[in-house]
């Protein structure tokens, strides 16, 4: 934790964001679902099973984040990341992310479904 309250702001919501990817490179759904905003979760993954789904058929199993833009409005971080496919087998698409940091590695996530 030390480490993160030695990173800038934007570094550490690109710390936050990339974990999120590197469990779902993982298969570690259960883990990446954790990180979900409970509203966000009531709203499109009502359960870890839609979630899973979801995301096996979005992202590539091995992705290239490539962060476009990053802003903050009041509490909350928004980027956009361009998702690449490293094996060349998916369109790469630009995802928009949204994380809320409670405090020191405290955060959670929601994002554009797309």
């Amino acid at each position: 934790m030390n480490d993160l309250r030695n990173m800038t702001e934007k570094e550490r919501i690109k710390t936050y964001v990339s974990k999120y990817i590197s469990y779902i490179e993982n298969l570690d759904y259960e883990k990446a679902y954790s990180l979900l905003n409970e509203d966000f979760k009531q709203n499109y993954f009502k359960t870890i099973e839609e979630f899973e789904n979801y995301a096996k058929n979005l992202y590539p199993d091995i992705i290239i984040l490539e962060y476009e833009e990053m802003q903050r409005q009041g509490k909350y971080f928004i980027l956009y990341l361009n998702i690449v496919d490293a094996l060349g087998e998916k369109e790469t698409f630009t995802q928009k992310f949204i994380v809320y940091e409670l405090d020191y590695n405290d955060y959670i996530i929601s994002f554009e479904v797309i």
